[in-house]
């Protein structure tokens, strides 16, 4: 589940809703899983606040996981971690 999860953020087109929706999870464990890439190194951080002055979404970095298109705190950022797990994953299945 860590995978797919870190796959749709990879793609930067759904919302936390989105995700949480099509992995069938509630809020407690997408924050968990969340939580879990983070420790992992594999998924960090971006502040919010650093795009205050974005005025156009669709071309920010963020993707959907900005606090102002999915009503969450922070925005994701895979690392070369993540990436580099991802293309692991793919290489493997």
């Amino acid at each position: 589940m860590l995978r797919k999860l870190l796959a749709y953020i990879a793609q930067g087109k759904l919302t936390y809703q989105e995700i949480m929706q099509r992995l069938e999870i509630s809020t407690e464990l997408m924050g968990a899983l969340l939580a879990e890439l983070v420790r992992k190194g594999y998924l960090e951080i971006v502040e919010s606040s650093s795009c205050s002055s974005c005025s156009t979404c669709p071309g920010c970095s963020a993707g959907t996981f900005c606090g102002s298109s999915a009503e969450v705190a922070n925005s994701w950022q895979l690392t070369d971690s993540g990436r580099a797990y991802l293309e692991r994953a793919r290489s493997a299945a």
